[in-house]
């Protein structure tokens, strides 16, 4: 016989698991049905992105003070990602009578666990975890990441709680006292602007999760720049806004087949003179970009600086990456940028030239043309700008400051960038939820 101790773990760690999604779901259901309480939307300024609408259980799971907890995030986006592929037809043989008793069991305190019941249960769960077949240009994709990824490399598992030496279970440090005094001109401002010693943490916590992946995109000589309410920010206040709850940061399509090239030839000098002599196989652009976001996510996420928490969209088509920063359970976000796709051409000609776009999901993404909501700017690649945002002493190196952590400074988009994506006004601070800004609250959605 066997004792609750064990049935519960299953029954809540079989919604994280791979399976195929269903409206209603039987394995996701059965994770969250033990509990009414749902938390609500919260509206917040500036398109601030809450994604997440999810009821879930309330029990303490390495939340943050603020925001959807870790296990929320990754079950929204976990659905979202199956989504992608399609849904077979429901197994004939396996009934939902298979987990329905074993649930009541596990509710009822006086109630017995017998192998028959976990049996039961176990076979019904199992049989959702065939993933469909995904579409022949993902298999593609999949076969040329595998074929690019080291063997030391090893893609993280999404779907891990943190641990709590890891998570947002503890308060992070304060800023330092030594660095208030004229030193840190970052903290200077803040400390001028901001009224409470929260505000002040929630700032420092921000600049740290920034500044380390800023660490990791610099190993890779990998070009990004601030996006979105992150540049919004900088551009505005000269600081984070203080409602908002993520880091946005992006990069350019362009930019990163060259880390995925310096990546491959490492890999290849370090190879016998007879595998080099048979010479290289071609890899195209879109395979060389894998490989940089395989290389990019191996180093965030290395000695659990930060965990991935949804993966959205493919590398050659609207790839948003959403991180955990461990130290400070503070979220990143990454969008990659294109150009248009190859049937934009009345796009083009409608917006009387080239243009690139970024995108994003949820709502209702799958309605639209490419299941996505894309945003589309004038291209600003070489406008990009140095910003003295995060730097720590104005008062070196010529009067253009010096980053925390030294390196080269961080980009920042031109001003027609923000006035594309919030409108003419983007100085004035506005209250709109994520779901209002792609309802109208941002101005360069892609009608189609």
């Amino acid at each position: 016989m066997v004792r609750g101790v064990f049935f519960p773990s299953r029954l809540r760690w079989s919604a994280f698991r791979p399976h195929l999604h269903r409206d209603p779901c039987a394995i996701c259901e059965s994770a969250v049905e033990a509990s009414s309480k749902s938390r609500p939307v919260s509206y917040q300024n500036d398109g601030e992105r809450n994604k997440d609408t999810l009821a879930m259980p309330s029990t303490p799971q390495y939340a943050g003070k603020e925001g959807k907890t870790v296990v929320e995030m990754r079950l929204h986006g976990l659905k979202a990602w199956l989504n992608e592929f399609s849904t077979p037809p429901p197994p004939s043989r396996l009934q939902r009578e298979g987990l329905r008793p074993s649930w009541e069991a596990f509710k009822e305190p006086t109630s017995v666990l017998t192998e028959d019941l976990l049996s039961g249960a176990a076979a019904y769960l199992d049989s959702f975890c065939e993933r469909a077949a995904a579409p022949a240009e993902a298999r593609a994709f999949e076969r040329a990441a595998e074929d690019l990824l080291d063997p030391r490399m090893v893609l993280p598992t999404t779907l891990r709680l943190p641990t709590p030496e890891e998570g947002g279970a503890r308060e992070p440090p304060p800023p330092p006292a030594v660095a208030i005094g004229g030193e840190d001109d970052f903290l200077v401002r803040i400390h001028a602007a901001l009224p409470s010693r929260e505000a002040v943490v929630k700032q420092w916590n921000f600049r740290e999760a920034l500044l380390a992946f800023r660490e990791a995109a610099n190993t890779l000589q990998l070009p990004f720049f601030l996006a979105c309410g992150t540049a919004l920010g900088a551009r505005r206040e000269g600081y984070f806004i203080p409602h908002d709850e993520d880091v946005d940061v992006g990069v350019f399509f362009e930019d990163l087949p060259p880390v995925g090239a310096r990546a491959v030839q490492l890999e290849a000098s370090s190879r016998s003179a007879i595998e080099s002599n048979r010479g290289p196989d071609p890899i195209s652009a879109v395979e060389l970009a894998s490989r940089a976001i395989l290389e990019l996510i191996f180093l965030l996420t290395k000695d659990s600086k930060f965990i991935v928490i949804d993966v959205c969209g493919t590398v050659w088509k609207g790839l948003e990456l959403r991180f955990l920063h461990a130290p400070t359970s503070v979220r990143l976000d990454l969008n990659v940028y294109y150009p248009p796709l190859s049937d934009d051409e009345n796009l083009v000609a409608a917006f009387g030239g080239p243009f690139v776009w970024s995108a994003t999901y949820y709502a209702d993404a799958g309605l639209r043309k490419h299941q996505m909501y894309r945003f589309r700017y004038h291209p600003f690649r070489e406008e990009l700008e140095d910003t003295t945002f995060c730097f720590s002493s104005s008062s070196k190196a010529g009067g253009k400051g010096m980053l925390m952590g030294g390196g080269p400074p961080m980009k920042l988009p031109p001003i027609r960038y923000l006035e594309e994506y919030y409108g003419e006004d983007w100085q004035t601070p506005k209250k709109f939820s994520y779901f209002e800004g792609l309802s109208g609250g941002f101005q360069n959605i892609i009608e189609e």
